[in-house]
């Protein structure tokens, strides 16, 4: 694929200048459910740039009236959040490929599994990523033609989507072009090369310890009526020893691509190449993240124990109990309770003023026995006048 060999990325952009800094208010910004955008959840911005200040409740000053004081702190605010983000989501939801993780120029199917692109190099990142453990999941290259490639593998948040899978640093593949692995740029003999027809097993495997470096839901403000993440202090990635990446050509192992990964969040990717010009028809792949099995079994690594299909990474489905479970805790009423309560027994009816028939029979009676008398005791008297 001499067309896929000279499409090498462009350098990726330079960094934009600092964001400015913000001050936050008060309570956490929940992400909300999804039917309902997110309300704000960490704290509430209220100046103007270039500075905000968030405020913080203390003690009152010495001598005054011993009210709280407000204490203010400085927050650099980050890249822009939209409120039905899937970062911000709640509750569970299946591994899939992201629909806002991804160039714009990949397209997927309704199921989110499949991804295709006419463009030259984009990415597509799944919707979970793993900082620690053993995963695996495969890849089906459904349509290469006659100028398309494919790139497979794992990559952080950070990794350029407008550009394939193992470009910089943040990212590390296997290629369909010579088989070669590639990270930061950089392509090296590995194994086979793949085609049309072939699953791409790819293995991560992360030990424990490592930070996440990832960004989530407590740490968004609120910033004139948009939501930022926060910046915070710069902190490296360091190696992890041990960590490693593997990959496996329909169920043949390739060996080791990649040994002593940086700590880190790392997702499912995979990016697609085709020449438009060249080629009208779109190059196709489909992700499988093991929720039915996969095609091969996931090969054995050195070193590594078994891996946990990707599809795991969403943590347990929950389950019709544990729904009903949790509808108690929150205090809905199951159907029978307010059956109960909304259904009176007639010996209570009655004590709330709803008489039985046979007590109102009893009282019409009375009432007419009552009359009779009050009628002959007037003729009487008058008898007597």
């Amino acid at each position: 694929m001499a067309a896929e060999q000279a499409a090498e990325p462009s350098p990726p952009p330079a960094e934009p200048p600092a964001p400015p800094l913000a001050a936050a208010g008060a309570p956490a910004l929940a992400a909300g459910a999804a039917a309902q955008p997110p309300q704000p959840a960490a704290r509430i911005m209220q100046a103007a740039a270039p500075s905000k200040r968030r405020k913080n409740a203390g003690k009152g000053r010495a001598g005054g009236s011993g009210g709280a004081s407000t204490q203010e702190e400085l927050v650099r605010l980050g890249h822009e959040v939209a409120r039905t983000s899937e970062r911000l989501r709640t509750g569970w939801h299946p591994v899939q490929l992201s629909s806002e993780d991804k160039a714009a120029d990949v397209e997927l199917d309704a199921a989110h599994l499949t991804a295709s692109s006419r463009a030259g190099y984009r990415m597509v990142r799944a919707t979970h990523g793993a900082c620690a453990g053993t995963w695996y999941f495969e890849v089906r290259i459904d349509h290469l033609g006659k100028t398309g490639a494919a790139r497979v593998g794992w990559a952080t948040r950070q990794a350029e989507l407008n550009a394939p899978v193992g470009s910089d640093e943040h990212g590390l593949s296997y290629r369909s072009t010579e088989g070669s692995k590639v990270h930061k740029a950089w392509r090296d003999s590995y194994g086979q090369p793949y085609g049309e027809g072939d699953v791409i097993g790819c293995l991560l495997h992360l030990p424990e310890g490592g930070r996440p470096f990832e960004q989530t839901a407590e740490e968004v403000v609120q910033y004139r009526g948009k939501l930022f993440f926060q910046e915070g202090e710069a902190a490296k990635p360091q190696p992890l020893p041990g960590a490693c990446v593997a990959f496996a050509r329909n169920g043949v192992l390739q060996g080791k691509a990649f040994e002593d990964l940086k700590e880190g969040t790392y997702y499912p990717a995979l990016s697609l190449y085709s020449n438009r010009q060249l080629q009208p028809e779109p190059v196709k792949a489909t992700v499988n993240f093991g929720e039915r099995g996969f095609a091969f079994p996931p090969p054995a690594v050195e070193g590594c124990l078994p891996p946990r299909p990707a599809c795991e990474l969403s943590g347990p489905q929950p389950t019709a109990k544990g729904k009903q479970e949790k509808a108690a805790q929150q205090g809905q009423q199951p159907a029978s309770q307010g059956a109960a309560e909304g259904q009176q027994p007639a010996a209570q009816g009655a004590a709330n003023g709803q008489q039985p028939a046979a007590d109102r029979e009893q009282q019409r009676r009375q009432q007419g026995e009552a009359t009779e008398q009050q009628q002959a005791g007037g003729d009487a008297a008058m008898e007597t006048d």
